[in-house]
């Protein structure tokens, strides 16, 4: 709720400022490899790390292995900088165990309407796509092609469920994208014109007549989108 209201009040001010989602990269595999315990200190020391490189930066921690940083400044300076926090957490001799991470930049300027929703939708596929390529990368934009092969959007408020049900589908070899609320999900259906919405209708975010509505027209969704 912090980073939402912070958001928001940069948005509603007009500031230049851009998120940067920092996350670390195959973190099952880091558990496994040093435990649980010791896979948590290194996520504290990469915030320490995050706050030298950038000490008029606002942290916030996010989800799992994901800490977020909001840095004001002109986009244009945006990879850059955060090219150098890649690198450099690349060679950090603090950490109990190496790691490399990967960066999901999103612009002030490209939030509409509900700003979290936005930012969280674009961060999610962003990540999603630095995935595909291995991680220890730096993505500025999304790069979806609804051409490439069809895309999946799977939609629950649990985050955590939602990146299992994901991740499981990514591993059986469908492009999947996830939005954990309804102005997510529509505003994805807007861009990638989903071939297939899994969603639980009973929950409250998503029982949304404009949702309902978008499925019966097939305004936002592609033809045959089925859901």
């Amino acid at each position: 709720a912090d980073a939402e209201a912070f958001i928001q009040g940069l948005k509603d001010k007009g500031s230049a400022f851009f998120a940067a989602f920092v996350r670390i990269d195959r973190i099952k595999e880091l558990n496994r490899r040093v435990g649980t315990r010791t896979a948590d200190l290194i996520l504290k020391d990469l915030s320490t790390a995050l706050l030298e490189l950038e000490p008029e930066a606002y942290l916030f921690r996010w989800t799992g292995p994901t800490l977020l940083l909001i840095m004001r400044g002109s986009s244009d300076e945006a990879f850059g900088r955060l090219d150098r926090i890649r690198k450099a957490a690349a060679s950090e001799a603090r950490f109990a165990s190496p790691i490399t991470v990967s960066i999901a930049i999103v612009r002030g300027d490209e939030l509409r309407g509900d700003a979290l929703g936005s930012l969280q939708a674009a961060a999610r596929e962003r990540l999603q796509i630095l995935d595909r390529q291995g991680g220890d990368a730096v993505l500025d934009r999304s790069e979806i092609r609804i051409e490439d092969r069809s895309v999946i959007l799977a939609l629950d408020p649990d985050p955590i469920f939602l990146d299992f049900l994901v991740e499981y589908l990514e591993r059986e070899g469908y492009r999947t994208l996830g939005a954990g609320r309804g102005g997510q999900a529509l505003e994805l259906m807007d861009r990638i014109r989903p071939e297939l919405v899994i969603c639980d209708l009973s929950l409250p975010q998503f029982a949304d007549n404009r949702l309902l509505h978008s499925y019966a027209s097939g305004a936002r969704p592609g033809e045959g989108t089925s859901a």
